[in-house]
């Protein structure tokens, strides 16, 4: 049943989402964008992987749910039940990571490509951060050298980390694309990024896995796309059990991988241990930062990492916490979307020697502007809306009125916005994300007499008020 629901229902049109994603970027003049990815799949058309899977997504899930299996079988579990796991990719962005069981014993474990794409920003941003310790990226020397530093994090300022962040955010709410920065500074020889980046994907799929191999049938572990989704779980004591089992295949892929490559690839405790601190930062980050409204989700990033930790020896708990501590502090900067005062310095960010961006700056200061017009103090945003007179009838700034004092269905009105999709707004029992909410207001702004380049930036204030309102 699982499998049969992710060929027919779930699977991803990849062909589509390369042809859309290409489109966007044309029509948003992000041409040295659309360069990067056409080299990069180019890149990819020659790797023989290419030959058995699709995209470069499902190839990395496919290969790593394979060593996900094949450690928790080592671990125990029978053959049957981990042959009975679908493991696939999901465009939708209601989902972060989830297993859904079916009642022919079968599951479907789901992870979205903005996981992956998150998982990478933390990956070398730690990566980096922690080969510089190093002075050339060995795992080898990171194990060794980790005394030596002090201050209780790694020494970069987390305000670097929280635009990198902030950026991929606002990316994910205003356009739903996973779209990144770089860094000046990437050293192609620091292996240590490349281990953080697999043991981080390799948690995410086992995490998910393992609610399947320890008979977690009750409910799902996460969202159900398109299914009405209960309320969350108090249950954290089976999202530690999925973690701890999680880590402990983990521990034994990184182990096969060092009989095979020697100490160079560092410890396998370790590395199994930053990944999955990786993976839970990007869930949460994922969840707190893209979300209106949840459906059953993950604990809080601190509170899984804390448990974790707790299972483990003091000299992986001393590192993983140098390693945790400015990281934490950057992803609920980043994820924080309600009404402030002081805005996230973005020229500051962006004027960084090492951010590395093939985007003019025009479109870099559309993204700041983005960002305000999501966390500015509502009543100002209004205020705005009707000083502007953006369209001739009003209608923006009376629906954001409307929002504003309470009357969501009222303001969902006065917009025009169809009528599915004020049913799935107004329901509760769905989760929503910002974006799904901007799109139907831009859709019903569509066509209306708004003035030249006003018709986003007014949905987006107009999605924020009503964000604040159905939160």
């Amino acid at each position: 049943m699982a499998e049969r629901k992710y060929q027919d229902v779930v699977r991803p049109n990849r062909v589509r989402q390369l042809d859309d994603i290409r489109a966007d970027m044309e029509r948003r003049d992000a041409h040295g964008l659309r360069h990067r990815l056409d080299a990069m799949f180019a890149a990819w058309g020659e790797q023989p992987e290419a030959a058995t899977y699709e995209h470069p997504v499902d190839a990395v899930l496919g290969e790593m749910s394979s060593l996900v299996k094949a450690a928790m079988a080592d671990l125990g579990v029978p053959a049957g039940r981990l042959a009975a796991v679908c493991v696939g990719s999901a465009l939708d962005e209601d989902v972060s990571a989830q297993m859904q069981p079916f009642d022919d014993g079968s599951g479907l474990v789901l992870v979205s490509d903005a996981i992956i794409a998150l998982a990478n920003v933390y990956g070398l941003h730690a990566g980096t951060a922690l080969g510089q310790l190093t002075d050339g990226g060995s795992a080898r020397k990171l194990w060794r050298s980790f005394r030596m530093v002090t201050g209780g994090g790694l020494g970069e300022d987390p305000f670097f980390l929280t635009g990198l962040l902030r950026y991929y955010n606002v990316h994910q709410r205003v356009y739903g694309l996973s779209a990144k920065l770089g860094r000046t500074e990437e050293r192609a020889e620091n292996d240590i990024v490349d281990l953080i980046n697999t043991g981080a994907t390799l948690f995410v799929l086992g995490h998910e896995i393992a609610h399947h191999a320890l008979g977690h049938t009750s409910a799902p572990s996460a969202f159900s796309p398109g299914e009405h989704v209960p309320a969350c779980s108090a249950d954290a004591q089976r999202e530690l059990d999925a973690d701890l089992f999680a880590h402990r295949a983990v521990v034994r892929v990184f182990e096969a991988q060092l009989s095979s490559h020697g100490p160079a690839h560092g410890s396998a405790a370790i590395n199994a241990t930053l990944g999955a601190l990786v993976a839970i930062l990007a869930v949460h980050s994922t969840e707190s930062a893209l979300f209106i409204r949840r459906g059953n989700t993950h604990p809080p990033a601190a509170d899984r990492a804390a448990r974790l930790l707790g299972e483990m020896g003091r000299e992986v708990q001393q590192f993983s916490q140098l390693f945790l501590g400015k990281m934490l502090s950057s992803t609920a900067a980043s994820s924080d979307f309600g009404a402030a005062e002081e805005p996230f310095d973005w020229p500051a960010f962006y004027a960084d020697p090492r951010v590395d961006t093939p985007h003019p700056q025009k479109y870099l200061d559309q993204i700041a502007l983005f960002d305000r017009l999501q966390t500015a103090p509502r009543a100002q945003l209004v205020e705005g809306l009707a000083r502007k007179n953006t369209d001739s009838s009003g209608i923006l700034a009376r629906g954001a009125t409307a929002a504003l004092g309470g009357d969501v269905p009222g303001a969902l009105s006065i917009w025009g916005v169809a009528d599915d999709w004020r049913e799935f707004i107004l329901d509760r029992r769905q989760p929503l994300s910002f974006h799904t909410a901007l799109t139907a207001v831009k859709q019903a702004f569509d066509g209306q007499d708004l003035d030249d380049g006003l018709a986003l930036p007014g949905s987006i204030v107009c999605t924020a008020v009503l964000a604040e309102q159905l939160a």
